[in-house]
């Protein structure tokens, strides 16, 4: 349904322009939160990797046991 003014088509110009913005920004927002939550993950196996380490690898990357048990309570998105 086309009134041929050209008010109606650029109104629905700026309608379409406007969803496509909101998908972008809803495309890229998912995109943010996977790679959060890919980050997360990496953060929570390396710390749990850091506790699996014994004392002479702990010494050797200059750490302690207590501040890898320090490091390892850190909540995952931290």
């Amino acid at each position: 349904m086309s009134c041929g003014s050209t008010v109606c088509s650029s109104t629905s110009i700026g309608l379409s322009a406007r969803r496509g913005r909101a998908h972008r920004s809803v495309y890229v927002l998912g995109k943010r939160w996977i790679a959060f939550a890919i980050l997360c993950l990496k953060r929570h196996r390396q710390r749990k990797a850091l506790l699996g380490l014994d004392g002479r690898l702990l010494r050797d990357i200059g750490i302690t046991r207590e501040e890898a048990i320090r490091e390892a309570k850190k909540p995952f998105w931290k």
